[in-house]
């Protein structure tokens, strides 16, 4: 029996790992995953051993409550190493914690892979590039300028992959109008309002968009799309009387909408493969945020608008991130056509740049002949 380990942080990257597990599991059945997953990984077979994404966060000052879980996490990861034959170690995201495992699993010779790499690419402290490389047998790069970054380093250039980019392989497209039909929303336009998978995110975010929908919902149909381990906490915290919400499923949800006002991260991408416009929201601890700005290298923070090198989309961000110009931003994008449509023009021609596809199947297929037993 291969035994794979695998480590997830948020919810998000969760997302990514369950894709990548339920294919390996499909065309392998001699294996067995554990690891620190969320509720997608677990859904299609993956053993949890301590699900960390509750307490992730955004920034250095945002990740502290998230120590002692990191602490416990470690334990156990040291714990199962130690008691069992691991034949690979997979990493997804999270690098503040995923390279400590990364050290330890090279302690027990079990092989390293990272899967969604960190964006070291974006920023990082100096010499970054050099920990990660030193610690892993393989990164699958999953952005082409992420691919050109680290092949700058010729002594990496065989750990290096790119395949295209995972969501490409699996998000599905559905009919706008059946979904409509399906939430029982009119004919006006839908605004989506999705305040992401994380409790600070959540925190930051949720009464500023139910403002919005206080405002403008005369104007238009909203749907608040929240992540399902987040279910009990938003029932129990915010005010939604009236307000039309549903739980998990958000690659369905959100392709009923005509814009999508998110906390930025991979949302932004999905939108960009489902060609609808989005409001990038971005707000971090004053402290988090300064040294956020010293260290990252790129003029954008939404992946949009790194991947097409321009400003595809405005990034509502920190200061700038305030009712009236969440406001403004609807206004500027549905009420002019010609802005409509150069944004989604836009999409298409950043969604050729995530190429190829099935991007997740051949990296299950390589992770499969490389390094697990017959």
């Amino acid at each position: 029996m291969n035994i794979i380990f695998i480590s997830a942080g948020e919810v998000s990257g969760d997302k990514h790992t369950s894709i990548l597990c339920e294919k390996i599991l499909k065309l392998k059945t001699d294996v067995e995953i554990y690891g620190f997953v969320s509720l997608k990984s677990q859904e299609v077979g993956v053993k949890n051993l301590n699900d960390v994404s509750l307490k992730s966060g955004v920034g250095l000052i945002e990740n502290i409550p998230a120590a002692y879980e990191a602490m416990k996490s470690y334990k156990k990861a040291k714990y199962f190493f130690k008691n069992n034959q691991v034949s690979l170690l997979i990493l997804v995201d999270n690098q503040g914690f995923n390279l400590k495992l990364a050290k330890l699993a090279k302690k027990f010779e079990i092989p390293v892979i990272y899967y969604i790499g960190p964006q070291e690419w974006i920023w990082g402290f100096k010499n970054g590039t050099h920990k990660i490389m030193q610690n892993i047998d393989r990164l699958y790069t999953i952005f082409k300028n992420e691919f050109n970054f680290y092949n700058q380093y010729p002594e990496y250039s065989d750990k290096l992959r790119y395949l295209g980019h995972p969501l490409l392989s699996d998000l599905k497209i559905y009919c706008q109008k059946d979904i409509k039909v399906e939430l029982n929303l009119s004919a006006k336009k839908v605004i989506a309002l999705m305040p992401g998978s994380r409790k600070q995110e959540i925190d930051n975010l949720m009464n500023l968009f139910i403002q919005v929908y206080k405002r403008i919902n005369h104007q238009y149909n909203f749907l608040f799309i929240i992540p399902n381990i987040w279910e009990n906490y938003i029932k129990e915290n915010f005010n939604l009387e009236n307000i039309k919400v549903v739980f998990g499923n958000s690659e369905y949800y959100m392709q009923s909408a005509d814009l999508i006002i998110a906390a930025s991260g991979t949302v932004t991408l999905e939108a960009v493969i489902y060609n609808i416009p989005i409001i990038p929201c971005y707000k971090l601890n004053k402290i988090s945020y300064l040294i956020a700005k010293k260290l990252i290298k790129i003029d954008y923070i939404s992946l949009p608008n790194i991947v097409a090198n321009k400003k595809v989309i405005n990034e509502l961000i920190q200061d700038k991130l305030n009712l009236e110009n969440i406001l403004k931003e609807v206004e500027y994008i549905l009420s002019n056509q010609n802005v409509y449509n150069k944004i989604k023009a836009d999409f298409r021609e950043i969604k050729k740049d995530l190429e190829p596809f099935n991007s997740v199947d051949k990296i299950a297929k390589e992770i499969i002949r490389d390094y697990l037993k017959n």
